[in-house]
């Protein structure tokens, strides 16, 4: 296993796993208000798709921006070679409202899992409780219910496509981050996978 050995994790399947407040509910909050704050024009409009009014860019909030150092540098302390790693910023929040849902997908499709030399591991912060929005993969038959705090890490390869079923009550709101060895970086830039 990449992550160190004193780490606690709940496995939702041998490649998935879970850390229980990871983000504490203070750091959450942050977050919320930042989201329930801003503008509705604020929320990402480009290119419309199903990510049209989802995406919130923090990038020129100060306090989520240093929060989000904190938080990079705490998830690259869960790793045994954390030095080695890429990671990207949890610098914005995605939100889902009621009766959405997300499409299944792979966060790296071009990635076969047989690459065991890539490290490319995506993960969601989940900022608060709602109803529904349960993750689930449906190439392995498992689903997850993440509770505020929790920090949701899987491979970001084709066997871990995943997606989010319909949310039922309030807003779903997460933070994305990700992280990369060399190799996984070199494919993350280019887009160019030669399995």
């Amino acid at each position: 296993m990449i992550l160190k050995n004193s780490i606690q994790l709940d496995f939702i399947e041998e490649n998935i796993w879970v850390i229980h407040d990871f983000v504490k509910k203070e750091e959450s909050e942050i977050y919320l208000q930042a989201a329930r704050s801003a503008n509705e024009e604020d929320w990402w409009k480009e290119n419309g798709g199903w990510y049209k009014g989802k995406y919130l860019n923090l990038s020129q909030n100060n306090i989520i921006q240093e929060l989000s150092n904190s938080i990079i540098k705490r998830f690259s302390n869960l790793f045994k070679d954390g030095d080695k790693y890429s990671y990207g910023s949890p610098g914005s929040i995605h939100r889902m409202t009621q009766g959405q849902e997300m499409f299944v997908h792979a966060d790296f499709s071009e990635i076969d899992d047989k690459d065991d030399d890539i490290v490319l591991f995506n993960t969601a912060i989940y900022h608060n409780d709602v109803p529904g929005g349960e993750i689930y993969y449906p190439e392995i038959g498992v689903e997850y219910h993440p509770t505020q705090g929790d920090l949701v890490m899987h491979p970001g390869t084709t066997k871990y496509r995943h997606g989010v079923k319909k949310v039922l009550g309030d807003t779903r709101y997460i933070s994305t981050l990700w992280a990369a060895n060399d190799k996984g970086m070199k494919i993350k830039k280019s887009g160019e996978y030669n399995g």
